[in-house]
């Protein structure tokens, strides 16, 4: 029966009396009165027949699982418990009543007997999972939340002991789900602190609280539903929280005492458990511990504890995690990690263990760790395996664990010599090697680290003999348990050892020659650039020997000359040279038309005597068999092929690289599949990861790139594949968000040299030569990726460029860039903005944050320097000021589909941090720069036109660079240093074009390039500015003031005379020689005034030129191929410009005569040019004075016209106008004659001179000696030569039958000295040094072509025999110089003949004839010229000197007492 029946009944039975009595009003009224009495009466009755109904049918745990309206929302603090007194009143729900009429039956209070209650139900409900589970099922659940929100009730009011709830639960039969008190602490009900605080057993509550976290993270629940997630990841913050709490941190209860230490206990637990699975994970990558465990490490991200635990809490957690993984039990010894830590690299490391390591280095740094991981090893015993392979992820993942890490080696080995302390030695060797593991972009190879710290004398072991001890003690302990690779570094590259000490290191290489005689490498097999400590082991000796072959022609290409390894093989291994190397060098193959580098090597052994004849015959024999098998085959290539199955591993590895990159979450995983991919390149490319070549310049030919089939396609597949991944990447996000996947990837190949040499010979020809074909995302890709080159660039070895030696064939990544990325055509102008635009607006949003030093070190200055000479020269708007531009629409404007590149362009030159990245000096685009960058640019493939071009150059020149000065300069001080540096550049410019130019004439070559814009925009500046210029020469005429242009001039040629050591002496001449014939052309192109400096002399001004006599005397005559001349276009801009000047002066013709006059002894030869073009000048120059003066023909100009008239005419008997200066007189007449085709006319006319024109005979000989000196040096026909020598033959007997014994003789020509003031001195000034050198060659031609009577005069003559002497001596002395002199006659010819050295030969033959003829013939000398003869002898000829010392013995006995001349 129900409630609702009883209470019906009872009613019924109450009221069935009366129904049928009559009753009065009165009696009615009474009745009423005790009626209600009773119904009160009735109900007190029924309401306890209820609750005594209820209290015998009910169920309390049923009854607290249904849900009511909650009475409160605020529960009262976790320490207060239920009142046993408490009054009831109306407010108490039914729950409550049911507890309090059960507890006080059971004499209970109501709170304990709820707590009991609530334990019961949970016990059912777990009794309903067949298994034990950290969570509960879905039903479970719900009716867990149900009681759940009871207990809440209970506790609003106050009928919930959670104190009795806490020793109830662990007092249950069976322990609780972990979700069922995880969701009593969510709900606020009772902490799980206070819980374990309860628990009288600490060690139960561990392990309870440890098995259910291993069942939390074994479920799959956890794996894949987030609340379960969040569910672990509150817990293991609660745990760190309390197992690392701070002791005064606030909030901390410090009325916990078991807390702390069940938190830290299971942590502990849980991470041995995690490092058992790691341990047994090797082959159970699927299993369900392996996800377990990995979900647990998820707890070790370090964004999960931001604002919910302390950071100091955090960091105690991963260091004291740290120190468990470093002593978690091994069975491995330290003689066995000896051995085999080479498997315990980055790559080949657990993923999840590698997964952990990355996870704390998130949050610790570098040199907390590495001290960290000192302290350590100084005080406990470590598990090798998991420390080595933390220090490979360390070095892989920390660039700057790198510093830190070497400093750590140095400690240990400093600590080990110091006490001699093995620990510390060993563990700096294993930590050293494991490094080296890792390739050169992480360390050094074990084979550099131990030649620094050992190989040396000032190593480690270097202070006593007690060191080395030491050291080779703990060497020769480690003999047995070596791998091979590295006893061959000691074997091959031992100690450095004190000769006395000698002995003992023999004794360990013994030692160590013989255990790898058991382990069957045999020494002789090694390679010579084997790597001698890889990981991989040993090589096939095939293998190996291939790679020394080729390394041999790498470093031949590089050096040209035979590696001193080779040689050192050929003599101290002769066993592995001749049976393995010479084999592999001389393997048959189809010989290229032109011998590559190894054909070359193969014939400088041969020369060597390294290579038998015999074996060589035999290789070239096998060539041609080779050859001819091939075009029997009708195939002269090979194809390689490729292994495919490496090649797509390799291609996977990539793809899923870019997946991940997409997923940027997981940007964590990306250091660890880059491992994975270097490996596979490993087995792509057969790379050993050798780094003996390290230092070697890779050779990137400019003008070809020759790949192997596989190389080229391996580097195009990871150039495609990092253009890919920064297109992807930048989709998503900026550069300062794109994690560091780029920059691991470059220096992943880094350390793969071979590739690393295909990658950068395939970049740079994409990059210099098909630059303009590439679409916008290549570039963009390709851009970056030199950015990251460039923030690597000590791991990338110099470029050898295959240039000729001697300009600059070596050069870095960025100088390589700037020298080859040119701006020549309108196509590489276009492309070389947008790539540099893009490399470096990657670098300004890449920078985080974006500042200047930040900015520095990325940003190659190539890049900025080239966009500070593109972008305005493209872009007009870059020449106007810009407003700022924010970074993010910088990038934006890169990453869309359809680049706009003047949009892209301009809001990189709007930065502000770029203009001041530009005021930097590294970084500033200087005038030469600009000016040299011009001169590139080829005018007719520009893009823009002529008149564009030159509203472009004037803006730069007189808006940019020329203002830039003015803060420390005048504007004419800034003119003529603009107009300098032009000058500079254009003479450097022609050197540099020489190679590529055509020389029609000696000062006209004609040029490519810029050339005559810039000399244009040159012409104009100093026309602009040349009141300035004046006002500097005016300045400039002061004592030790120099003169422009020649003061440029004269500081190359101090500069060329400084190399003239380094080069041969051709070279510096042809230098030289270029240097002085650019400087001409471009000084006859400046206007004419820079020519000539004003100088005060008393009250007035007055025109002089002495810089230009000095150029003219010292340079230009010397190169001149005219005979006592140069060119015209130079005499002709001198005599212009000197009537220019002149007219600004008030008596202009005596400023003309005051300079002609002083040419006459100043600079001769400048007036001899003039007389020898005259012909052409007279009527210029002339008609120049009559338009700009209306006075007379200055006097001497007039004077050269009328010694022109009378020497065409040949009236030489008429007097000269010039006769004061009988020189230029004769130069007159030599000239003349050279024009006439009759020249035999010539010796009437001299019969009619007087004997007074005997200076101007000799000085007319002096011509002709000069012109016969000149058709020997530029080796003439025989038909001038002998009409030039009868020309001198004539004039000598004429002189001498005037001379008539008085007067002076022909040759006097041939004394003259410097010290000397004679009227002939000037002539020497007249020739070139190579012609006056050649004198004593015309004086022997002519000399047997005298008269024999003549001959006979010449003996009698004083000084002849002095003179034939010196001479002579000049000739033999000449003879020996010929080379050098047929360098200075002609360097720019050295192709044509030079001095005929059997013709010189010949003279020095007939010379000494004549001269022992001579001295046999001659009258006695006086004993007083003895001394004069023999110094004028010298000692080169001892024939001649013998028969001078035989004409001076004595004739009689008398004789004989004087002292004998001794030599």
């Amino acid at each position: 029966m129900n409630m609702s029946t009883q209470v019906s009944v009872l009613s019924s039975q109450a009221t069935s009396g009366s129904l049928n009595q009559k009753k009065t009003l009165s009696e009615l009224l009474a009745d009423r009165a005790r009626k209600r009495k009773r119904e009160v009466e009735d109900d007190h009755r029924l309401q306890e027949a209820v609750l005594q109904l209820i209290s015998s049918h009910q169920n309390l745990g049923n009854l607290l699982t249904e849900v009511e309206q909650p009475l409160c929302k605020h529960l009262p603090p976790l320490s207060e418990s239920s009142s046993p007194d408490k009054t009831w009143g109306p407010q108490d729900s039914l729950k409550v009543s049911a507890l309090r009429d059960q507890a006080s039956r059971l004499g209970v209070p109501v709170g304990v007997l709820s707590a009991k209650t609530v334990v019961v139900k949970i016990q059912e409900l777990q009794h309903a999972e067949s298994k034990q589970v950290a969570l509960l099922g879905l039903e479970q659940r719900k009716e867990l939340l149900c009681l759940l929100q009871t207990v809440k009730d209970l506790l609003c009011q106050n009928a919930f002991s959670r104190l009795h709830f806490s020793l109830e639960i662990w007092q249950a039969q069976v322990p609780p789900v972990l979700e069922v008190l995880f969701l009593f602490q969510k709900e606020n009900i009772i902490g799980l602190e206070e819980i374990f605080e309860s628990n009288h057993d600490a060690a139960m509550g561990t392990e309870w609280l440890f098995q259910n976290l291993c069942l939390l993270c074994s479920d799959p629940q956890t794996q894949t539903l987030e609340d379960a997630k969040q569910m672990l990841s509150d817990i293991v913050i609660l745990l760190v929280r309390n197992g690392f709490r701070e002791t005064f941190a606030m909030g901390a209860k410090a009325d916990l005492q078991k807390t702390p230490q069940i938190c830290f206990a299971v942590l502990d637990k849980m991470l041995s458990w995690m490092l058992n699975v790691v341990s047994e994970a090797k082959d159970q990558e699927d299993c369900q511990k392996v996800k377990a465990a990995e979900c647990w490490i998820q707890v070790f991200d370090a964004s999960l504890y931001r604002s919910t635990v302390p950071p100091n809490s955090v960091k105690q957690f991963f260091s004291h995690t740290l120190t468990k993984i470093f002593t978690y039990p091994s069975s491995l010894r330290v003689c066995d990690a000896v051995r085999m830590q080479g498997e315990w690299c980055f790559a080949k490391t657990c993923p999840l263990l590698s997964l952990l390591y990355r996870k704390v280095l998130v949050l610790l740094n570098v040199e907390d760790m590495i001290g960290h991981l000192q302290r350590i090893l100084e005080a406990d015993e470590v598990n090798w395996q998991f420390l080595l392979s933390f220090v490979s992820t360390l070095l892989v993942c920390q660039a700057q664990a790198q510093t830190v890490f070497k400093d750590l080696l140095n400690r240990l080995l400093h600590n080990a010599f110091e006490v001699y302390e093995l620990e510390n030695m060993i563990t700096a060797f294993l930590l050293a090697r494991q490094a080296a593991l890792e390739g050169p972009a992480v360390f050094v190879s074990y084979k550099d680290w131990f030649k620094v710290s050992f190989g040396i004398a000032t190593g480690y072991h270097g202070s006593s003999k007690k060191s080395l001890i030491f050291l080779l003690k703990f060497l020769t302990e480690l003999v047995p348990f070596e791998p091979p690779q590295y006893l061959k570094v000691h074997v091959m590259h031992p100690p450095y050892v004190a000769a006395k000490y000698r002995p003992m290191l023999l004794d360990y290489i013994t030692l160590a020659k013989t255990q790898l005689a058991d382990l069957k490498v045999a020494i002789e097999d090694m390679g010579l650039y084997e790597d001698l400590s890889a990981s991989q082991g040993p090589q096939q000796p095939r293998c190996q020997v291939l790679q020394d072959v080729e390394k041999a022609i790498t470093i031949f290409e590089n050096t040209g000359k035979v590696p001193t390894s080779v040689l050192e093989a050929s003599i101290f291994r002769r066993p592995y040279f001749t049976s393995r190397f010479l084999p592999a060098l001389l393997t048959p193959r189809m010989l290229p038309r032109t011998p590559d580098s190894g054909m070359r090597l193969i014939e400088a052994l041969k020369k060597a005597d390294k290579i038998p004849a015999s074996v060589y015959t035999s290789y070239i024999q096998a060539c041609q068999k080779e050859k001819k098998k091939l075009l029997e085959a009708g195939s002269l290539e090979m194809e390689v092929d490729c292994p495919a199955e490496p090649v797509e591993l390799l291609s996977a590895g990539l793809e899923e690289l870019q997946k991940l990159i997409i997923k940027q979450s997981k940007d964590d995983a990306v250091p660890s599949l880059i491992s994975v991919i270097s490996e596979r390149l490993k087995v792509v490319i057969c790379d050993d990861g050798d780094t003996a070549l390290l230092d070697l310049p890779f050779v990137v030919n400019v003008s070809s790139s020759n790949l192997e089939p596989l190389e080229l396609k391996i580097a195009d597949l990871l150039l495609k594949s990092f253009c890919q991944n920064i297109v992807v990447a930048s989709y998503f996000s900026p550069p300062h968000r794109q994690g560091e996947w780029a920059s691991l990837f470059v220096k992943m190949l880094c350390g793969h040299q071979k590739l690393l040499q295909a990658v950068l010979i395939r970049l740079l020809d994409l990059i210099c030569h098909q630059g303009p074909s590439l679409s916008d995302l290549h570039i963009l890709g390709l851009a970056v990726f030199v950015i990251h080159l460039q923030e690597t660039k000590e791991l990338i070895p110099l470029l050898n460029t295959g240039l000729p030696s001697g300009s600059g064939t070596v050069l870095t990544l960025a100088e390589y860039l700037d020298r080859f990325l040119t701006c020549e055509t309108g196509d590489s102008l276009l492309f070389c903005k947008r790539f540099c635009t893009t490399g470096l607006a990657y670098v300004f949003c890449r920078s985080s944050p974006c500042i200047l030093d930040n900015v520095r070190q990325l940003a190659p200055s190539a890049f900025v320097r080239k966009l500070q000479y593109v972008l305005p020269r493209l872009i007009q708007e870059a020449r106007d000021e810009l407003s700022e531009c924010d970074l993010d629409d910088l990038w934006q404007s890169l990453s869309e589909i359809s680049i706009n590149w003047k949009v892209a362009c301009l809001a990189l030159w709007r930065q502000k941090l770029f203009r001041e990245l530009i005021k930097e000096q590294e970084f500033q685009l200087s005038f030469t720069d600009w000016v040299t960058y011009e001169l590139n640019v080829q005018p007719h493939r520009d893009v823009l036109t002529d008149m564009e071009r030159h509203e472009y150059q004037r803006w730069a020149c007189y808006q940019v660079y020329l203002p830039l000065l003015s803060a420390t300069e005048s504007y004419g001080g800034n003119v003529k240093r603009a107009c300098s540096v032009i000058v500079h550049s254009l003479l450097d410019f022609c050197q540099r074009s020489a190679g590529k130019c055509s020389s029609q004439s000696e000062l006209t070559p004609v040029f490519r390039g810029g050339y005559t814009d810039i000399l244009c925009r040159l012409q104009e500046m100093i026309q602009d500015s040349e009141p300035f210029l004046k006002r500097s020469l005016l300045q400039e005429s002061k004592p030790d003031a120099g003169h422009f242009p020649f003061n440029i001039f004269q500081e190359r040629m101090k500069s060329t005379e400084q190399v003239e050591g380094e080069g041969s002496m051709l070279g510096v001449q042809l230098s030289r020689l270029q240097e002085v014939q650019m400087f001409t052309r471009i000084l006859v192109q400046l206007p004419a005034s820079v020519l000539f400096q004003t100088r005060r002399e008393g009250a007035s001004w007055v025109i002089h030129c002495s810089t230009f006599f000095d150029f003219v005397n010292v340079e230009l005559k010397n190169i001149s191929s005219l005979t006592c001349a140069i060119p015209y276009d130079v005499t002709a801009h001198f005599l212009r410009g000197l009537i220019n000047c002149s007219m600004e002066y008030e008596k202009p013709a005596e400023q003309v005569n005051s300079i002609l006059m002083s040419c006459q002894h100043k600079c001769p030869i400048l007036l001899s040019s003039a007389v020898k073009w005259w012909p052409l000048l007279q009527s210029v120059l002339c008609s120049q004075w009559q338009m700009q003066s209306s006075d007379a023909v200055p006097k001497e100009m007039q004077k050269l016209m009328d010694c022109q008239q009378i020497a065409k005419s040949f009236h030489v008997s008429e007097y000269f106008p010039s006769d004061d200066c009988p020189w230029l007189s004769a130069a007159f007449l030599y000239f003349s004659s050279q024009r006439q085709i009759n020249r035999l006319e010539q010796g009437h006319e001299m019969q009619e001179l007087g004997s007074k024109s005997q200076q101007f005979l000799v000085c007319l000989l002096f011509f002709y000696m000069m012109d016969l000196s000149s058709c020997q040096v530029q080796a003439k026909e025989a038909k001038v030569f002998s009409e030039v020598l009868m020309k001198c033959v004539e004039i000598i007997h004429l002189m001498e039958q005037k001379r008539k014994g008085s007067g002076e003789s022909w040759f006097i020509l041939f004394e003259l000295e410097e010290k000397q003031q004679t009227p002939y001195q000037v002539l020497h000034k007249l020739g070139s040094s190579v012609l006056i050198r050649m004198l004593p060659f015309a004086f022997y031609s002519v000399l047997p072509k005298l008269d024999k009577s003549l001959c006979d005069e010449l003996l009698a003559a004083p000084n002849f025999l002095i003179v034939a002497l010196k001479a002579y001596a000049s000739l033999v002395q000449l003879f020996l110089d010929s080379q050098e002199i047929l360098t200075e006659a002609s360097p720019s010819e050295p192709q044509q003949p030079k001095v005929a050295q059997a013709d010189t030969l010949e003279l020095i033959t007939q010379g000494r004839r004549f001269l022992l003829h001579a001295l046999s013939k001659c009258p006695k000398p006086r004993y007083s010229s003895k001394s004069q003869l023999l110094e004028a002898c010298g000692d080169l000829d001892p024939e001649i000197r013998a028969a001078i010392v035989h004409c001076f013995q004595p004739d009689n006995e008398d004789d004989l007492a004087t002292e004998p001349q001794l030599f």
